[in-house]
């Protein structure tokens, strides 16, 4: 997690700081006798002082100044030797946005055009800025936040206005002079906060602020229709609405950002960087997508999570699906999982499915599987409609996998189907669920995957609902699992990662499946929309955390919660005191 503090505060307890000051003089001279070496960036209300204290500036810290009509004259005297590459201009208010962003570019400075000032401005002045950094010739600095968007749409990274204005709460948290803890500054402003900065993230995961944000990013896609057919919602995340009475700032961005979008498309194709397939181009670089097409199934995994929701007895039509599958290609979907609470393979429309996604646009569709009925017959029509990859549940050796899933022969029905996948060249992935069953075949479960030389494999600790609170006796704890992983060789597999693993249960540097990506979800019984950190948006950080000042908060994946209920929280205090407090860059 990266604060936001004042200079003149304390901020020595967080791991990643920006630092905010009256000038750069200001803020060097806060840093004296303190460690720099967890500052990633300034924030400054003026630019006087910087060229006499520049070359004071800690490491590799970006440093950002409001912009001031006073100022004017400061800006155009800056030396040769700032670094611009460093520096950047914030630009606010109501007014005069264009003329402000045309100087600073001008003069080869970064204009960073504030989240408030970006939601008020009028239709026009948007699309003249957005012109200006797409088509001057004369600009060769970005713009923001339209370049990170931009970078986002060429597949450098999951981006949307929450993350390009540093408003996503489980990476970002912003502290006011007074002590206490926000969403960012314009929230703050208004009141809007999560309480005492003292209290740490798991004391803000508790306010009702936090919940609102949470809540809100979640659920958007699924509660405005306006949002789930909005061509746009990829980038735009829905933080135009948030907190607003209105849809103003909705209305007015939406054409800008269509642009954006469609400029990256054409640019990428002139280049041979992109092949979206069939139809349209669209922006949504990142967007993710998780639909359930089936509720039947032939095993029953002791920790199967959707195991409610296939006892439910509901079940979608194709043209639910399909419905589905269109709305997410209009909000911008780049990626499509074919999942179920059942096996997909058993829906006779699974073909059309991908077939379907890829004609809307959709640039890549993966289906999992536990390998039932993946014949050659069966790859061979996917791989035609479009499948780009599958995700194959391999939950042990041949015993260990058939008593998890409840079905002899299943372990050799898996293999096959690997084996199948990965002789016709399509992509695969691998899932193993770590239960105590399978915890003492670690190494044999990660050469057996590595066979078939897979993009990834996960090794997952269960999500605590389902079956799995229902068979606790074959449920290993996270104690247990992290004992069995002190001495597992990960560099000897570098294509496999952790899920649903703390950072103290496990090598905080070891790969993570997280990623920060949104997914918009649809299952019979809900849908809603997610986020690929903290288990899905399920996990929290525990009293236990906030008591150790764990400096993994903010990285770290947390806690299931109704695993906490289930076996209370006292094998983390130990997890703790046993992990490796190092650097954590």
């Amino acid at each position: 997690m990266v604060a936001s503090v004042p200079a003149a505060g304390r901020w020595e307890g967080y791991s990643h700081v920006v630092l905010r000051g009256r000038d750069l003089k200001q803020a060097v001279l806060a840093l004296r006798g303190r460690p720099a070496g967890n500052v990633r960036g300034l924030r400054l209300d003026s630019v006087k002082g910087l060229a006499a204290w520049w070359g004071r500036l800690p490491g590799p810290a970006q440093v950002r100044v409001a912009f001031r009509e006073s100022e004017v004259n400061d800006y155009c005297r800056l030396p040769a030797g700032i670094d611009r590459a460093r520096l950047s201009v914030a630009v606010g208010g109501a007014r005069d946005i264009f003329r402000r962003v045309n100087f600073l570019t001008s003069q080869n400075l970064v204009p960073v055009i504030e989240a408030e000032a970006l939601l008020a401005m009028k239709a026009e002045t948007l699309k003249a800025v957005l012109d200006l950094y797409l088509h001057s010739p004369l600009v060769s600095v970005p713009v923001e936040p339209f370049h990170s968007l931009v970078e986002g749409l060429a597949g450098k990274g999951a981006v949307d206005l929450w993350r390009a204005y540093d408003e996503v709460p489980e990476e970002h948290v912003y502290i006011s002079r007074d002590g206490r803890a926000s969403l960012s500054a314009r929230w703050a402003a208004r009141g809007r906060v999560y309480g005492r900065a003292g209290a740490g993230i798991a004391g803000w995961q508790t306010s009702a602020f936090w919940r609102e944000v949470v809540e809100y990013r979640r659920g958007l896609f699924s509660r405005l229709e306006s949002c789930a057919v909005c061509e746009v919602f990829a980038l735009c995340g829905g933080l135009a609405r948030f907190g607003e009475a209105g849809n103003g700032a909705c209305v007015r961005l939406r054409g800008p950002l269509a642009e954006l979008g469609r400029g990256v498309a054409q640019i990428r194709k002139e280049l041979g960087e992109d092949d979206p397939g069939p139809g349209s181009p669209r922006p949504g670089a990142g967007l993710q997508a998780t639909v359930f097409v089936e509720t039947r199934c032939v095993n029953d995994c002791v920790f199967c999570a959707a195991a409610d929701v296939r006892h439910s007895g509901r079940r979608d039509t194709a043209e639910t699906i399909r419905g589905f599958i269109r709305r997410a290609a209009r909000a911008g979907v780049e990626s499509l999982s074919l999942s179920g609470a059942g096996e997909p393979t058993l829906n006779p429309d699974l073909a059309d499915h991908v077939r379907l996604a890829r004609s809307e646009g959709i640039r890549r569709v993966v289906i999992f599987t536990n390998g039932h009925g993946l014949d050659a017959e069966l790859l061979g029509r996917l791989v035609s409609a479009g499948v780009g990859g599958f995700l194959v549940s391999l939950h042990g050796l041949e015993r260990s996998h058939d008593a998890a899933v409840g079905r002899p022969g299943s372990f050799r029905e898996a293999l096959a189907a690997m084996d199948l996948i990965a002789a016709a060249g399509t992509e695969l992935t691998v899932n193993t669920c770590v239960t105590r069953l399978n915890l003492k075949e670690l190494r044999g479960i990660a050469d057996t995957a590595a066979a078939r030389n897979p993009v990834m494999h996960s090794l997952a600790f269960p999500e605590w609902n389902g079956n799995a609170p229902r068979n606790d006796e074959l449920m290993c704890s996270y104690r247990e699992l992290a004992d069995e992983l002190k001495s597992f060789p990960f560099a000897a597999y570098p294509h496999l990662a952790l899920d649903n693993v703390p950072s103290c249960v496990a090598n905080p540097k070891a790969p993570r499946t997280e990623d920060g990506t949104p997914i918009l979800y649809h299952d019979p019984l809900v849908e809603h929309t997610v986020d690929r950190k903290m288990n899905l948006g399920r996990n929290v950080y525990l009293e236990t955390c906030r008591l150790v000042d764990c400096p993994w908060m903010g990285k770290c994946q947390g806690v299931d919660p109704a695993y906490v209920a289930s076996r209370g929280q006292a094998e983390f205090a130990s997890l703790c005191a046993d992990m490796d407090l190092g650097d954590q860059g």
